[in-house]
């Protein structure tokens, strides 16, 4: 069973969907959000990054609350649905999404193979968490290597915290004009499916060395080489210019146990393009928080 859903009918406002396949606007992208309401000429609204698919109490600042989203309007063509949507508990919360390939109880299914083809129950739980790669959670992530930083005496596992106070940033010269190719490596402690990454950056004119572009890099055990999502060396993901923590749904979840955050252009790399800065002031990237699930 897949995670994702095509959208055939307009779906209910608050469903949460993922930008697919809008040249004409990539910087969109991949990014997640929920619809609003149907408008004119076949679009309807969608809230960038209104809510998150994270926990909030985790990932989300109590100032985020009062950002606003990002509203545009798009045809559903350009939508697709996650199949396991967060919905709002009693208290009000908002669940974890979780993501898996196929959704189903492992004792129930253990109980199945015990009645119907006479396996020992606890024998066939065994297997399946053998043979199930289960979706990665924030906690077991851990920062294994980066490209350089501009401050050694700053652990770089801070940027696996919502602390808008601790950052990453690259060590200075290694983005001129703010492009380059400076990452963050992160281990996990077993094989693990990825299918989103979060990423959260200063807005401007506060963050010219915010990470605009990037892609991910992991290692295939299928293949035993490195590949890259998304798999188009002409594409990356593109952050916005927005202070919450942005979600972008991975094109194609893979399985690993490591991936590379390479970042490849900075805020300021669009201002040195545009000529509206001619000396070179920023030559470093970073960023906030960065999280997977």
């Amino acid at each position: 069973m897949q995670d994702t859903l095509p959208l055939y009918l307009p779906p209910v406002p608050g469903t949460f969907c993922y930008v697919s396949g809008l040249e004409e606007a990539r910087k969109h992208e991949y990014h997640v959000g929920r619809t609003g309401r149907i408008g004119t000429k076949g679009r309807i609204e969608f809230w960038l990054h209104r809510d998150t698919i994270f926990d909030r109490e985790r990932f989300e600042n109590d100032d985020d609350e009062t950002r606003e989203p990002i509203k545009i309007y798009i045809e559903t063509k350009y939508l697709t649905r996650l199949a396991y949507p967060s919905l709002p508990s009693s208290s009000g919360e908002m669940h974890v999404l979780t993501v898996m390939d196929c959704p189903f109880n492992l004792k129930g299914l253990g109980r199945t193979f015990q009645r119907k083809l006479r396996y020992n129950g606890d024998v066939m739980r065994v297997l399946f968490e053998y043979l199930i790669v289960k979706p990665v959670t924030h906690a077991e992530v851990r920062v294994s290597k980066v490209s350089s930083t501009a401050d050694p005496s700053r652990p770089i596992d801070q940027v696996l915290n919502a602390k808008e106070y601790q950052w990453w940033i690259s060590k200075v010269g290694t983005m001129p004009k703010g492009i380059g190719s400076e990452w963050i490596e992160f281990r996990f402690p077993k094989t693990r499916r990825v299918s989103f990454v979060g990423v959260r950056i200063p807005e401007l004119p506060h963050g010219p060395l915010s990470v605009r572009n990037f892609y991910l890099e992991w290692f295939d055990f299928g293949s035993n080489k490195t590949r890259r999502s998304p798999e188009n060396e002409k594409h990356t993901f593109e952050t916005l210019n927005m202070g919450t923590l942005q979600v972008l749904r991975i094109p194609v979840p893979f399985d690993t146990d490591r991936v590379r955050f390479v970042c490849t252009r900075s805020a300021h790399s669009y201002a040195v393009a545009s000529e509206l800065h001619a000396a070179d002031e920023y030559t470093s990237v970073g960023m906030f928080q960065v999280c997977f699930a």
